[in-house]
């Protein structure tokens, strides 16, 4: 009978040691599962960092352009018949660096682009020098890719011989892009009697009228041959400026 109990305790020993064991195994197999999680976690997250190039997001606009009525002086007394013309301006301004060759330095070159869209007109008016123009053009304006478009546009500078980079070592950067509208008015002889920026922009919905002053063209180029005539132009009439005209917008 003793024997017999000595044999079930001895027994019951095994069991327990052998619970035992699975239990520390079982405890090591999941802190080593876990450790491993966590490892191949990190490393993911180190070989796959944020992006350095957010995405861009850019939508189509619609534009509507209401040239209302204007005063322009250098029309003369035998008046004129006036036309305003309205035209999409894109204007890129690259960074470009040149790496450093034999005998020279590296140095950084910044020049600008300007791609222009012809948008519309409007009709003549005839025999004055207050038209009242009281039109409305309108037009889609296309999203502006910062990214596709500005490696098309670098590509056709350079193919089109512009100043763009011409060696192995020279590589273009985008700095800003800038889309504005500009409305140029001539007579029926194509002579220039002024010149406007619209200020609104055109990427995003907004509202508004505006009286806009007419002036030379290429105002900050001051050796520009179409700024010297404009210039003497505004001279040989005695006047400060081309004017103005005023305008309404409603871009959606």
């Amino acid at each position: 009978m003793q024997s017999n109990n000595s044999e079930k305790i001895l027994h019951i020993k095994m069991i327990v040691t052998f619970l035992d064991w699975c239990c520390y195994t079982c405890i090591t197999l999941i802190r080593f599962a876990l450790f491993t999680h966590k490892r191949r976690f990190h490393t993911k997250t180190e070989i796959m960092p944020p992006s350095s190039h957010p995405m861009f997001l850019t939508f189509d606009t619609k534009v509507a352009l209401t040239v209302l009525s204007g005063f322009l002086p250098a029309a003369g007394t035998l008046l004129c018949d006036p036309v305003a013309k309205v035209t999409e301006v894109t204007r890129r301004t690259f960074s470009n660096h040149r790496g450093a060759v034999a005998g020279e330095s590296s140095h950084v070159n910044v020049f600008v682009d300007h791609e222009e869209r012809v948008i519309g007109s409007t009709k003549q008016r005839i025999f004055t020098a207050h038209p009242n123009f009281d039109e409305t053009i309108k037009f889609v304006c296309p999203s502006l890719d910062r990214r596709d478009g500005t490696a098309r546009r670098a590509a056709q500078i350079a193919a089109s011989g512009g100043v763009a980079p011409d060696d192995a070592h020279a590589s273009s950067t985008l700095v800003s892009t800038e889309r504005y509208l500009v409305i140029t008015v001539e007579d029926s002889s194509a002579n220039f009697l002024g010149f406007a920026k619209c200020e609104f922009p055109l990427d995003r919905p907004s509202t508004g009228a505006e009286r806009l002053m007419l002036v030379p063209r290429y105002l900050d180029e001051h050796d520009h041959p179409s700024r010297i005539e404009d210039i003497k132009t505004l001279d040989r009439f005695g006047i400060d400026d081309f004017g103005f005209l005023n305008i309404e917008w409603n871009v959606t």
